[in-house]
């Protein structure tokens, strides 16, 4: 069993969704797919520490507040473990985008 997060950084003020597409990484899964931005735990994180850290190395975001919304399953999703992803909502955001290493971000319009 695997464990990750995913995140929706909302932009309320401009209606928008901050999103990553990925092509930075090589073997990656997500080449070529915009997605939220998360990733898999380290030891003894909780899934909202998961969550914030992922956000901050993906984006340079710092995250002020933080909403759990609901569990994701992806039985056998890379072909042999089954995956359970905490899926979040983030509307308070402190800092300026980076390049990221993991790929293009953009704010996409809701």
């Amino acid at each position: 069993m695997k464990l990750a997060t995913l995140c929706y950084v909302i932009d309320k003020k401009n209606n928008s969704t901050l999103m990553i597409y990925r092509n930075k990484k090589q073997n990656d899964y997500h080449e070529g797919k915009w997605n939220g931005l998360g990733g898999k735990f380290e030891p003894g994180e909780s899934p909202e520490e998961c969550a914030l850290r992922e956000i901050e190395e993906e984006s340079g975001l710092k995250v002020k507040s933080i909403k759990m919304k609901g569990l994701i399953s992806f039985p056998l999703f890379d072909g042999k473990d089954d995956w359970y992803v905490f899926l979040f909502t983030a509307d308070k955001v402190d800092g300026e985008l980076i390049n990221s290493p993991e790929g293009k971000l953009d704010w996409i319009p809701n």
